[in-house]
């Protein structure tokens, strides 16, 4: 018999792990199984599916792993071939706010939806739409006047951007309507953005500066897109507003013609800014 040493040690015995019986469910949802968790099994929805943020599939007819959010709140994407916009909450509000609120309407005698497909497939437009949208609702929610938030100054320059790039390339037969409503826009957005808060600090009022008429350039950019795109012509989005185009050109004609005409094209501009 094999004699011990003090230094050496007993050695254990290993013990047998025995796995605790349980019954197994097969109640659970598909996506539970599919991800390999455990499911609780409360229905209509489980634990894990809430917390995944997809939607739980007892039904047969639920799609496996179908992203919650999609179904309760959609995204709305604008893009075309070079550009994808996906609109943020803040976005979709004030897309919103574009259709319902009456922007549209003062703005051209044009279906809404019309103009929302538009910019769904043309993001330069979608950015100014969404920056109009933004501007109007300040100039009504505010008691007193304000600066462009940032939203609108985000979405104004990314307009600029996708728009000079869009005319420096060969334009097709469906880019006219949006460049001519994307124009139409900025033209407002330029004319009744003017960087002050009181009447002493417009011109004509106060010293003048080179930036005073900024909106002419505008204006004459806008004219260089009328000869681009014909917005008159017979399968235009915008034919039917050629009576309306007319009394504007008269109006702009006879100002010209009255003294003291850029007092009243500043007040305008300036009433327009501060009504809400």
């Amino acid at each position: 018999m094999a004699v011990k040493s003090g230094k050496q040690k007993d050695v254990a015995t290993p013990r047998l792990r025995l796995r605790k019986a349980h019954q197994k469910s097969r109640k659970g949802c598909r996506n539970c199984k599919l991800r390999r968790v455990k499911c609780n099994e409360v229905q209509p929805s489980c634990h894990q599916c809430t917390v995944y943020g997809v939607l739980c599939n007892y039904d047969p007819d639920t799609p496996d792993l179908q992203m919650a959010r999609e179904m309760e709140d959609p995204a709305v994407i604008s893009a075309d071939a070079t550009t994808m916009l996906e609109l943020t909450r803040e976005d979709r509000h004030q897309l919103i706010s574009f259709e319902k609120s009456g922007t549209l309407v003062t703005i051209a005698t044009v279906h809404h939806k019309e103009v929302l497909q538009l910019a769904c497939l043309n993001p330069y437009l979608m950015h100014a739409i969404l920056a109009i949208g933004a501007m109007h609702n300040r100039h009504r929610g505010t008691p007193a006047p304000r600066g462009p938030s940032s939203f609108e100054s985000y979405h104004v320059s990314q307009c600029a951007a996708l728009l000079s790039r869009k005319l420096s390339q060969a334009l097709r037969a469906e880019d006219r309507d949006p460049l001519w409503m994307t124009s139409t826009l900025l033209g407002i957005i330029s004319t009744s953005s003017i960087p002050c808060l009181t009447p002493e600090e417009a011109w004509p009022l106060k010293s003048s500066d080179t930036s005073d008429l900024e909106w002419l350039r505008m204006a004459e950019g806008k004219m260089a897109v009328w000869r681009l795109v014909d917005p008159l012509r017979p399968n235009s989005l915008f034919r039917y507003m050629a009576d309306e185009y007319t009394q504007i050109a008269t109006l702009q004609y006879n100002s010209v013609l009255v003294p003291g005409h850029q007092s009243v094209l500043y007040s305008c501009a300036y009433a327009f800014t501060t009504a809400r």
